[in-house]
C-alpha cells in the first residue's frame, strides 16, 4: 500500500443524519469538501477551487439540508464563512 497525502479532516453529520460533509485534502495538496452517505457510499466533491482551496472546514449543515456552513481560508489573511450547496 502506497501513501498518496491524500486524507480527510473535520467533518459534519446532517440533520436527517444520512450524509456527512467533510474536509478532503487531495493529491493536488489542496483541499476541497465533499458529501458522502452516512455509510460512506457516494462519495462527491461539492466544493474545488484550487486558487482559494489552503483549508476548508465544514461546521453546519441548513434545516432542510440543501448548504454546507463552512469556513474557508482563502489565503494567510482571509478567512470566509460560506455556504455551500450540498449538491455541488
Amino acid at each position: 500500500m502506497s501513501y498518496t497525502g491524500e486524507c480527510a479532516e473535520g467533518s459534519v453529520i446532517s440533520g436527517d443524519g444520512k450524509q456527512i460533509a467533510y474536509a478532503w485534502y487531495n493529491k493536488e495538496k489542496f483541499y476541497e469538501l465533499r458529501v458522502c452517505g452516512i455509510d460512506g457510499s457516494n462519495p462527491r466533491t461539492v466544493y474545488r477551487d484550487k486558487e482559494v482551496g489552503h483549508w476548508i472546514s465544514p461546521y453546519q449543515w441548513t434545516a432542510d439540508g440543501k448548504q454546507i456552513l463552512a469556513v474557508v481560508m482563502r489565503s494567510q489573511k482571509e478567512w470566509q464563512c460560506v455556504f455551500i450547496p450540498a449538491a455541488g
